[in-house]
Formats: C-alpha cells, structure tokens, sequence
C-alpha cells in the first residue's frame, strides 16, 4: 500500500493509519469524507463457495472519525437466502442510502442506514445499477439494456428506455438533479439534461467492443462542471466541454485499461490503470 499526504505529489510505502478490513467486500461507496460503505458486488466469475463463505455480511459501514473499536457496523445483513440479497449497487441521496440487490430489489435506508424505509422488488431481473437524482425519483440500469423509474420514491417502477442491442448499462451518475447520464459496457451513453424524461443516445468516438461488466473496471462519468467532464472506456479516457453532448479523446496509456477514474474537486483527475495511478493537473 502507498500512502500520499499531499494530494499524491508524493508517496510512502507502508505509512499512515491502515486498517485492513476482514470479508470480500470489492466495492466502496463514500457517504461523505470520512463516512464509507463497503459491499460485495456480486461477481459470478467467481466460484460459487467464495460468496457461500460470507453468507452473513454484505455491507459495511465505516466511520473513519471514531476510535478503531467503534469504526464499522453492520449496515446491511443478509443471512437468509444470501444469493438473493447480494449487494449489486448503492447509491445515497442525502442521508439517504439505497441498495439494489442482485435479484432486483431496491431497498433504502434513511440517516446512512440507522433507519430502514422500504424494499420494492424491481419488474425487470439483471438490475446491476441503481441512482436517485432526488429522494422521489430514482433509476435503475439492467444488463438487457433497460432503464427503469420510479417518480413516487420506490413504490412503483415503470420501464422508461429499452436498447435492442441490450448493452449493460453498469453505471448510472447525476451531476445535478437535471443533468444525468447512464453509461453501458459499449461506447454508448446515454444523457438527460431533464432530470431524466428524455434519454439521448451518444455514442464515444471509440470501436464499440463490449467489456465484460464484471471485472473490477468501474466506468464513470466524472464531471468537474456542468459543462466540463470525463468518461473511461477501455484503455481511454475521453473529455466533453458541453455538458456531454460530443467527447474527445484526452488520455490514453499505451496499452494501458483505466479501471477507474476520479476528480478530487482540487483540480486534479486521477486515473487508476492496470499499471499504476496517474494525476493530470486540469
């Protein structure tokens, strides 16, 4: 583990507070700065006695402000029937968390989880990604290439947009409760500046080549403005000066995949590849 105390202009082998997290959680979700859920984003390339052995725990949540001892909870438990209750996303609104589940079930907390509110089991299967702009209206992405709304806080959903080339749609993001964008495992996308009643298809200037959805590449669009963003697809990192309607490319590393990116909201992109971190001053 490398350890960065200034914006990763430098870093230390080993160093810092570590503290190493017991179970198969893969995914993190930040509530805030120092607020984190940790889950297990259901992985079926993986063999079947790896999730039989953590039948019991599926998120957790984490406290970095509190002693060692008082750090984490239990934020989310399902020990009966565990393949149905894998975490498949989270997503929080406000002091609001919500979980979708492997299954297609879509459960929301209240106050980062202290408060359960309801679970509605979903009308479509495959559901592998989940966002709500608002505390009322909240979406759902399947990996059949459909888009599921809700309008009535989790009561009720009705299939909005439906792709006939059934891309997965892994990863559906807000910048604001308008402007929206749904990204799928092609170089397709889809965006809303409506708060999502009407979806524009676009398309990256890339080969469309679908990526396997469940290796640890997170795809995301990463906005630094309303105008100003960026979206990883395979090896690249493409750019968009209006607000997502047209994108260029603006990085790629040799043969390098972006598994992820981030902004830090101090100017900074960072790119995590399969051969290091990368810092691009913006």
């Amino acid at each position: 583990m490398m350890v960065s105390f200034n914006s990763g202009n430098k870093w230390y082998p080993g160093e810092g507070k570590v503290y190493i997290i017991h179970g198969s959680y893969n995914t993190i979700h930040p509530l805030s700065n120092d607020r984190v859920v940790f889950y297990e984003k259901y992985n079926p390339a993986l063999p079947g006695n790896v999730w039989a052995s953590y039948p019991q725990i599926c998120a957790l949540y984490y406290n970095f402000k509190q002693e060692f001892s008082f750090i984490y909870r239990y934020f989310y438990n399902a020990s009966n029937n565990p393949l149905n209750r894998i975490v498949q996303d989270v997503e929080s609104i406000g002091d609001y968390v919500v979980l979708l589940t492997f299954l297609g079930e879509v459960m929301i907390y209240g106050d980062h989880g202290t408060e359960y509110i309801s679970a509605t089991p979903l009308p479509e299967s495959d559901v592998i990604s989940v966002a709500f702009p608002t505390k009322t209206t909240g979406f759902v992405g399947s990996s059949k290439g459909k888009l599921l709304r809700t309008d009535d806080g989790n009561n009720s959903w009705e299939t909005i947009l439906a792709d006939p080339h059934e891309p997965a749609i892994v990863e559906i993001s807000f910048f604001d409760e308008k402007l929206g964008f749904a990204l799928t495992n092609t170089n397709v996308l889809y965006r809303t500046v409506d708060g999502g009643e009407n979806w524009s298809k676009i398309t990256l200037p890339h080969r469309s080549q679908k990526e396997d959805i469940y290796h640890m590449v997170k795809k995301r669009v990463v906005m630094v403005d309303a105008l100003r963003g960026f979206t990883n697809y395979d090896k690249e990192v493409f750019e968009t000066v209006d607000g997502g309607l047209t994108w260029t490319r603006s990085l790629r590393i040799g043969n390098t995949t972006v598994n992820a990116i981030s902004y830090d909201m101090k100017g900074h992109l960072w790119a995590v590849t399969t051969r290091g971190l990368i810092k691009v001053e913006l």
